[in-house]
């Protein structure tokens, strides 16, 4: 049963980032 949490828990993040092109941490990439 844990297995298809983790499994959720992943999908999850895809979908979250697919959703957000632009990188969390912006700060990191101070200009090019």
């Amino acid at each position: 049963m844990q297995n298809r949490i983790i499994l959720l828990l992943l999908f999850y993040f895809l979908f979250v980032f697919s959703c957000q092109p632009a990188p969390i941490n912006p700060t990191e990439h101070s200009g090019p």
